[in-house]
């Protein structure tokens, strides 16, 4: 541990061990030098440090020794609150990475699609026309006609869908080539 206190024109330097007991210590003073009317670098002289200097020129250790152990504490209690916010962090990205831009499947069929994809995939296997007439015949005040044209997307075990494929004679594994394909569409 290293221990340095500058004063006008003095820097004490002190190393001390773990237990706070003096290795090494110099006092440094600069002094201005000017030789033959030319400013030179500055001359720095070193003392080396006694007990009795050292006792006069720095606070009570033992003070110093309690300073240093909170600061220690309170640094590792940071630094650990740190690491696990950092390993929060990755497991953050790690799972929305595993998660974005896939829609939830259920063996290999998409549960959601958006309504666009729906009405494309529709379009595709020929029963636009079919699914379209079917929802409008019962007319623009039902949940129905509702969820048609105005949601933004359709989920392959809502009513909705389920109805359809029985009002029309689509089986299930029919709806799910058709959310398959719909998956595909951007």
């Amino acid at each position: 541990m290293a221990y340095t206190e500058t004063l006008t024109g003095r820097t004490i330097v002190l190393d001390l061990d773990a237990a706070g007991n003096l290795l090494a210590g110099n006092v440094e003073t600069r002094h201005a030098v000017a030789v033959d009317g030319a400013a030179r670098p500055d001359v720095v002289t070193r003392e080396v440090l006694t007990a009795a200097m050292l006792a006069a020129l720095l606070p009570d250790r033992a003070a110093l020794l309690v300073e240093h152990q909170a600061a220690t504490t309170a640094l590792a209690a940071v630094t650990a609150e740190r690491d696990a916010l950092v390993e929060e962090a990755a497991a953050l990205r790690r799972q929305v990475a595993a998660t974005s831009g896939a829609a939830p499947t259920v063996d290999g069929v998409p549960q959601v699609v958006t309504n666009y994809q729906a009405r494309a995939a529709l379009i595709a296997a020929g029963l636009f026309e079919q699914v379209d007439t079917a929802v409008k015949a019962g007319g623009a005040g039902t949940p129905a006609y509702q969820a048609w044209e105005y949601a933004n997307q359709v989920y392959r075990n809502s009513p909705l869908i389920i109805g359809l494929g029985e009002a029309l004679g689509i089986d299930a594994a029919q709806i799910d080539a058709l959310f398959v394909a719909a998956a595909q569409i951007e």
